[in-house]
């Protein structure tokens, strides 16, 4: 989702921070998503053939309930259920599906190495150990140097945002900050400046983090409020997407935000239109539609 209209401008925004722009959220759904279920193709017969149990029912199968069958988008192609909070999406014409899309070659199924050639960009082991999103920012030149340029919303930077350009991981803005006694942080802040000041080739790369985390902590989390009556699911999910919406609106340099969602390897216990996998639709569904609400 690409959106960046009517943001708040704050008084904190880093002096190395470009003119706003664009900001690119990537979502990542860890555990290979049954796409034909979520992006049901109601209107091929060979779909309910060989998903006579598993298959989504079709969106005029008037022997199911309604709040079981298929959300139809254009006759052929329509939404599980679950995730039918997108729908308002889809017909504002802010939505696009591209189906049955992804690499040919090097793939043999593993849930661990497909993810691997996806988040670097390629189709086979050969070429950079650099993400794409990484290699995407190292080809701007925006003039943007805040080391919130790219922020992955989990302990770890994302592998798709490895590369040349300095980034940033946080689990909770409230907590990316220095532990201990609050009155007591400005003296470990000057003593860790002042540590790191010897010419060091580590002194860069602290300096970047001690302005980073001035940057967040000048955040107020706790008294954010969604605009436009965005309520957010109270999940990893819902909060990591509240989390970014504010550092868009914060100004803080943001142009690329990554996400996980794990727990998509259902195997049997998927289910159809009820189960594991449309909670987890139905949290996806939530969050975005959430967050499309508070940003535009």
């Amino acid at each position: 989702m690409i959106t960046r209209r009517n943001f708040l401008q704050l008084s904190f925004a880093p002096k190395n921070t470009a003119p706003r722009g664009d900001v690119f959220v990537y979502v990542f759904l860890r555990g290979a998503a049954d796409a034909l279920n979520m992006v049901v193709p109601h209107g091929e017969d060979e779909y309910y053939r060989v998903r006579p149990t598993l298959g989504i029912p079709r969106p005029d199968d008037v022997r199911i309930s309604s709040a079981l069958r298929t959300v139809d988008l254009d006759g052929f192609f329509g939404l599980h259920p679950a995730l039918s909070p997108l729908l308002p999406v889809w017909q504002e014409k802010e939505l696009a599906i591209v189906h049955a899309v992804g690499a040919t070659t090097d793939f043999d199924h593993s849930h661990f190495k497909a993810p691997a050639l996806i988040e670097r960009g390629l189709d086979s082991a050969q070429g950079p150990a650099s993400g794409w999103l990484g290699r995407h920012l190292a080809s701007l030149d925006t003039g943007n140097h805040s080391p919130l340029r790219g922020v992955t919303i989990s302990e770890r930077i994302a592998p798709s945002l490895r590369g040349s350009v300095p980034v940033t991981a946080f689990r909770s803005i409230a907590e990316y900050r220095l532990s201990g006694n609050a009155r007591a942080i400005p003296q470990m802040q000057s003593a860790l400046s002042a540590l790191y000041r010897t010419g060091d080739p580590l002194d860069a790369i602290a300096a970047e983090a001690m302005d980073t985390m001035r940057t967040v902590g000048a955040l107020e989390p706790e008294k954010y409020r969604p605009a436009h009556g965005a309520a957010y699911p109270d999940d990893e999910f819902g909060h990591g997407l509240r989390q970014v919406a504010m550092l868009m609106k914060a100004e803080v340099g943001l142009e690329v935000a990554c996400l996980d969602v794990g727990n998509w390897d259902t195997h049997i216990a998927q289910g159809g239109s009820e189960g594991w996998m449309a909670s987890l639709m139905a949290s996806l569904a939530g969050g975005l539609a959430a967050f499309y609400a508070d940003v535009t």
